[in-house]
């Protein structure tokens, strides 16, 4: 039966396993944080349930965990979704036709007037782009990224900074993010300009997905 996994559990598995690699580390550091952050499995309502995660939260929080090594190493200010600060509420005029009541990032950097925004999402639309031709894609693949780039647009619309920086963040195998990364196509990148308002669009892939057995 699944168990939730205590965080030094999680911390001695990774300094026992010099060799990991870096997204291993990354998604084991994300457990940790979760079961630090979040109880679960334990505590009030939920103690003594088998635990389990799906693999599309498991996604935003190794990305979250990214983000934060890399805020740690750059500097900036970050806050994330799934913890209630970057909430934007929507003031409907009528109760009874309404459809979002929010707008939530999942994570947001600040360094002085510059804001990134990064949106995670489990999906292989950034793969699906490289190994294929936009035209040669389903409709249904085409429209849910065109969903991803208007909702991550929306997010940016949202900050007054002078430099915006909108991120759609995707799984990749490691060996297509090595293949991609060794051609430097692990990125792709576009701008848009609105008076004088800039802002750039940016398309990434992280490697995930190697199987974990504690």
């Amino acid at each position: 039966m699944p168990a939730k996994p205590q965080s030094y559990e999680l911390d001695r598995f990774v300094c026992s396993r010099p060799l990991l690699t870096i997204s291993l580390k990354g998604g084991i550091q994300a457990l940790a944080w979760i079961v630090d952050e979040r109880g679960l499995g334990g505590g009030q309502e939920m103690d003594g349930l088998s635990w389990e995660l799906p693999l599309e939260i498991l996604w935003e929080r190794y990305v979250e965990a990214k983000v934060r090594e890399e805020v740690c190493h750059e500097g900036g200010e970050i806050s994330v979704g799934r913890l209630g600060q970057t909430v934007f509420p929507l003031h409907w005029s009528t109760a009874t036709a309404r459809s979002l009541t929010h707008l939530v990032p999942d994570i947001v950097v600040r360094r002085g007037r510059s804001v990134r925004i990064v949106d995670a999402k489990y999906k292989a639309h950034f793969a699906e782009l490289d190994e294929h031709a936009w035209t040669r894609l389903t409709d249904e693949i085409r429209d849910a990224h065109r969903a991803d780039i208007h909702q991550i647009l929306a997010y940016a619309s949202l900050y007054d900074a002078d430099e915006v920086t909108a991120s759609l963040i995707y799984p990749l195998r490691r060996t297509t993010w090595e293949a991609l990364r060794e051609r430097r196509r692990d990125c792709a990148q576009a701008e848009l300009f609105h008076g004088s308002r800039r802002v750039k669009l940016e398309l990434r892939g992280l490697p995930f997905g190697a199987r974990l057995v504690l």
